[in-house]
């Protein structure tokens, strides 16, 4: 009698209501996801608008002469590599310039592969152009430069990217400092 109803008992317990499995909420994937240690001479500052995940102000000769670095995460992916590669070079390129990412040479384009990722980078010079209707805070500069990554997960869809804007010099000052903060994800 006693296993009847042990085994009734184990019975109704697995029949019992199932919880149903949630994907984690973007916040929570996006804490598990790439680590953000800023190098010296980056400072962290609060996020403005919703589809960034982390901004740093870096330090140029003059206040007037910082960059900004934004980091975005896009837990499903944001396009192709190649749409966005373009659309960062074509920020900086002049109207109607036909330049594309895969023309860029071996020092404007390259590929690292930090611990679970792989991170294609883009560092182009020219004058930098906002991007339109995006409500960009980022200034347009006669000499500027575009140092930025595209971060793909592995296994999965999810991406990062990495934008530093500013002069160019600026830009040039800090290279190593991003190569250091790239290969530390």
């Amino acid at each position: 009698m006693k296993s009847v109803l042990l085994l009734l008992s184990f019975a109704l317990f697995a029949c019992g209501p199932k919880t149903e499995a949630v994907d984690p909420a973007p916040a929570e994937t996006a804490a598990a996801g790439p680590r953000w240690v800023a190098p010296e001479g980056w400072t962290e500052q609060e996020v403005q608008q919703p589809m960034r995940f982390k901004q740093f102000e870096l330090a140029g000769a003059t206040e007037e002469q910082n960059a900004l670095c934004v980091i975005a995460h896009w837990p499903q992916g944001i396009g192709g590599i190649e749409v966005n590669l373009d659309r960062w070079v074509g920020q900086v390129s002049a109207p109607g310039s036909t330049l594309k990412a895969r023309d860029l040479t071996a020092d404007q384009r390259w590929v690292s592969e930090p611990d679970g990722y792989l991170v294609t980078s883009v560092h182009v010079e020219g004058t930098i152009q906002p991007m339109p209707g995006m409500g960009s805070d980022i200034a347009t500069h006669e000499s500027g430069a575009i140092l930025a990554g595209f971060i793909e997960v592995e296994n999965s869809p999810e991406v990062w990217t990495v934008k530093i804007t500013g002069p160019s010099k600026t830009i040039a000052d800090h290279k190593d400092r991003y190569l250091q903060f790239i290969s530390g994800i």
